[in-house]
This record gives structure tokens, C-alpha cells and sequence, in this order.
């Protein structure tokens, strides 16, 4: 299997065409590793990078890049080709909306992380008269870090001490709405940023989509929802062991269309991980375009 290290030197076009090869065949040989059938999208980050770095990508055959500042992505998709699929990655301010929708290849959103954000996105695209449909998944805060922006938060605190719970009221809550009030946003899946080190993020978010995609099979008590997922149910049996999921009291259609939930996780230290543990969209920067040069002054 290929490993690659981030550049630390000045980099060059024909350093990025080199770099992308050898993190595609990176990606394929990890795929093949752990018998994927189908491996997942290379979202190559080009945050505080020059448009003529993102055209030697481009060039080399990449077409979906990933951007975590407004402004940056509005300026570059203006200078750069319209068949690119732009990704935003980053924490997105309400007052900053309109000014990502007039992206015209913006094609998914990753970080939707209340139903407020959502609304407004809905009422602005509708507001445009478009029947565009733009992809997006929810951001989940899979690590309590303080100092991570957004996300919707799913650890529980339990008196007994158990980790493991995960409460997902708010995303069951927010993919409904999703649904059922937001025709030109699509629903595909969800995304974490881990901590460093900390590949139980992944765990935690691979559980999560397991535990969605159960939520036809709910059973209720006491007017309150519980799903088991088949990972949980043989566990179960094996040492008498049950975690139970509190889901949303009384919510109703509470059915997940979507019959897959992809993965958004996995960066330039974590990728491989990630496609372990089943990720579909990857977030690579540094391998690609090298060490990237931290914003000054914040968007």
C-alpha cells in the first residue's frame, strides 16, 4: 500500500500532477485493501491556494475540490473552469449564504449543522426562482473539542459512565426537515472532522449511519423511540450487553428515505482510516498541494 507525506517545500505544478497520482493510487490500493467494492471520492482541499496550483490538479484529470472560506471560493470559481463540482467544507455564517449560492458549480455543502441554516439556504435558493438541487450532509461533532466550530453534537452523558451512547434527536431531527421542507437541498449523508489521532470519530460516525438506517425497524415505548442496530442486537447476545438509542419523542414520518448515507471524513493523516472504517468522500489538501499557509486576517 502507498504512503505519502505532505510536501514541506515550495511546491510546483508538476509536484501537484505527481502528488495527485500518487494519492489516487494511494486511495485505490487502501480500497482494494479492505475490499471495497466501489472506493470514495477524492475531495482535493485547495483552502489558501493559488488558482494556478488548482489548474495543474485540474489538469491532471481532478474535478472536485473542497473550499473552507466563502469569499475564497466565490473569487476562485470565477477565474477557474465551470465543470469543476465545488465543495464548501467549512463552517458557513448565515450572513454569508447568498454569497456561496452564487457559485454556479457549487454542487454539495458539508456542513449543515441546524435546521435554522438549512431554512435559510431553502428560502434563498427558492428566493432565486432555480430549480437547482444542491447535495448536502450534516457536520456531527463526534469529539468534544471546545474549540471546533459547528456540528451537531451526539455524545450523551450517562451517569453510569458509558461512552458509547449516542444521542441523535437533533440529526434525526434536522435530516427530517431536510426532507420534508427542503426541495432544493438533497440529503446524502453525513460528515465529522476528527480529532487528531482519535480514529474512534470515525467508529462513532460509521455507528451513527447504521443507527439511521435502522429507523424504519423503530419500536416504541412510552412514546419514546428506540432503535437497535444489528452490530448492537448481536452483541447483545453475545455478553448481555445493550446500548440503547434515544431517537425524537412523537416525530412524525420519521422514515429516512435515503437508502445509503455517505461518509464524509478523513484528511491528508487520517484517509486511511477512513476508507478502512468505509468513508466516501475524502478531504485531502496538504498531500496534494502541500502545507498550507493559515489564513490571516479570518474571513
Amino acid at each position: 500500500m502507498t504512503t505519502i507525506k505532505p510536501d514541506t517545500i515550495a511546491i510546483t505544478q508538476d509536484m501537484i500532477t505527481q502528488n495527485l497520482q500518487d494519492v489516487l493510487q494511494s486511495i485505490s490500493d487502501c480500497s482494494q485493501l479492505y475490499k471495497h467494492i466501489q472506493q470514495p471520492q477524492l475531495i482535493a482541499v485547495s483552502k489558501t491556494k493559488g488558482v494556478e496550483l488548482i489548474i495543474a490538479a485540474y489538469n491532471a484529470g481532478q474535478r472536485n475540490f473542497g473550499e473552507n472560506y466563502v469569499q475564497e471560493l466565490v473569487q476562485k470559481s470565477k477565474e477557474l473552469p465551470i465543470d469543476i463540482d465545488w465543495h464548501f467544507i467549512g463552517h458557513l455564517q448565515s450572513n454569508k449564504i447568498k454569497q456561496l449560492l452564487s457559485v454556479p458549480n457549487l454542487q454539495y455543502i458539508h456542513t449543515i449543522d441546524s435546521i435554522k441554516l438549512a431554512e435559510k439556504i431553502q428560502k434563498c435558493l427558492e428566493s432565486e426562482g432555480t430549480r437547482r438541487i444542491i447535495k448536502v450532509l450534516i457536520e456531527v461533532r463526534t469529539s468534544p473539542e471546545e474549540s471546533k466550530i459547528g456540528g451537531v453534537e451526539i455524545n450523551t452523558n450517562q451517569e453510569d459512565g458509558n461512552q458509547d451512547n449516542i444521542d441523535i434527536r437533533q440529526i434525526l431531527e434536522l435530516i427530517m426537515y431536510l426532507q420534508n421542507e427542503c426541495r432544493n437541498l438533497q440529503f446524502i449523508g453525513l460528515m465529522t472532522v476528527e480529532k487528531p489521532g482519535d480514529y474512534s470519530c470515525f467508529d462513532k460516525l460509521v455507528r451513527l449511519k447504521e443507527i439511521l438506517l435502522s429507523c424504519p425497524e423503530v419500536e416504541a415505548r412510552d412514546k419514546v423511540l428506540f432503535c437497535k442496530s444489528k452490530d448492537e442486537q448481536i452483541q447483545q447476545e453475545e455478553n448481555d450487553k445493550q446500548v440503547e438509542i434515544d431517537l425524537i419523542e412523537d416525530m412524525p414520518g420519521s422514515r429516512i428515505r435515503s437508502k445509503n448515507i455517505n461518509l464524509s471524513m478523513g484528511m491528508s493523516d487520517s484517509y486511511q482510516e477512513a476508507i478502512k472504517r468505509g468513508a466516501d468522500y475524502l478531504r485531502i489538501g496538504s498531500l496534494i498541494f502541500g502545507e498550507r499557509v493559515k489564513k490571516s486576517p479570518k474571513e
